[in-house]
């Protein structure tokens, strides 16, 4: 499975980056897919279905936080990201179509929102939860109303989880330690992807993006 990578001694404390590169762009695809409107069950049972899932989304900031959990659940539990995308997929469909039969049904441990070890799984959940119900750090996101992108192209989505992701950090046992800072920089990012006039302090880097690789070290 994907885990941290790449570590470095900063005011004697070992910080670590969260995810390594494989991580962050599985997850990345994930949000692209669901930012796009492709994360679309297939399956015997229903057959595959094709349906509009914004306004579901929109409605009730909930499905969005469901999804992420589910997604982020089987990744882990799992190691297939393809499983983990699929049983979003299902309970996605659920939500916005009650009809639509999932087989085998959810679990409880699925939907769970955090499993209290702190970790980048809990980051990433935490992460759907705060972008779904707008708990952004306000002084970067004021009067800028971001909702609509979340499920109009998938390049949103997809690159704000990367800017997340490539700068969270962890200790030597795997426990976040910026999450909020890690969160703020994607807010900042949020309002430069939708108002250019944004000026970024400090800019946002290449590698924040996944143009290039990271840092080798940390500082």
């Amino acid at each position: 499975m994907a885990g941290r990578a790449n570590c470095g001694v900063v005011v004697n404390m070992v910080k670590c980056y969260a995810a390594n590169s494989e991580l962050v762009e599985q997850v990345a695809f994930f949000a692209f897919i669901l930012g796009n409107g492709s994360l679309l069950p297939q399956n015997s049972i229903n057959h595959d279905i094709e349906y509009d899932y914004e306004e579901c989304i929109m409605e009730d900031p909930r499905v969005l936080v469901e999804v992420f959990c589910v997604y982020v659940n089987n990744y882990v539990n799992s190691a297939d990201p393809s499983i983990a995308e699929q049983r979003a997929a299902q309970w996605l469909a659920h939500q916005c179509l009650p009809e639509y039969t999932i087989d085998p049904p959810i679990e409880p441990w699925e939907l769970l929102e955090s499993q209290g070890k702190g970790d980048v799984f809990d980051a990433i959940k935490a992460f759907g939860r705060a972008i779904a119900f707008g708990d952004l750090p306000g002084e970067y996101i004021e009067g800028i109303d971001y909702s609509e992108y979340l499920s109009v192209g998938g390049s949103f989505l997809e690159e704000v989880i990367k800017v997340f992701l490539n700068n969270l950090l962890v200790n030597e046992d795997g426990i976040v330690i910026n999450y909020r800072e890690a969160l703020k920089r994607a807010t900042q990012y949020i309002r430069y992807y939708i108002d250019k006039s944004y000026a970024v302090n400090p800019p946002i880097a290449g590698w924040e993006v996944g143009e290039y690789d990271r840092p080798d070290t940390l500082q």
